[in-house]
């Protein structure tokens, strides 16, 4: 019987760190594709927002007005933290921005509702 449940502890112990490696590893992942994203545009300039996908990533680049610099947000992240922005800073989009990236069908819901924050109003 002991024998039994040192087997099962082992078993549960060994799924666990199976699939923290698994979270871990997807974490990376994601956050690679955004650092590669942003190299390969760090000496081009976003004047309008821009869609870029590779594989199963998918992020938009937008132009900070305060620094100056290439905001890259990943649409469709599967590991935590769900919402990933580099580099951190302010940004803003228009509605019309915001309705582009969710008819992109890209975007997961916590994403979209982050992004809506950063949405400003537009004078009619």
């Amino acid at each position: 019987m002991n024998m039994r449940f040192a087997l099962g502890v082992l078993v549960i112990i060994v799924c666990s760190a199976t699939f923290i490696g698994c979270m871990d590893s997807g974490r990376k992942a994601e956050w690679a594709f955004l650092q590669t994203t942003e190299s390969q545009f760090q000496e081009k300039p976003i004047s309008e927002m821009v869609f870029h996908s590779e594989g199963k990533y998918h992020a938009v680049g937008i132009r900070s007005e305060y620094s100056g610099t290439n905001i890259w947000i990943l649409l469709n992240p599967k590991a935590s933290p769900f919402y990933k922005q580099i580099p951190q800073g302010q940004f803003s989009i228009t509605d019309l921005e915001f309705q582009a990236i969710v008819a992109s069908g890209k975007a997961s819901e916590t994403v979209l509702e982050c992004l809506q924050s950063h949405i400003i109003k537009q004078p009619k």
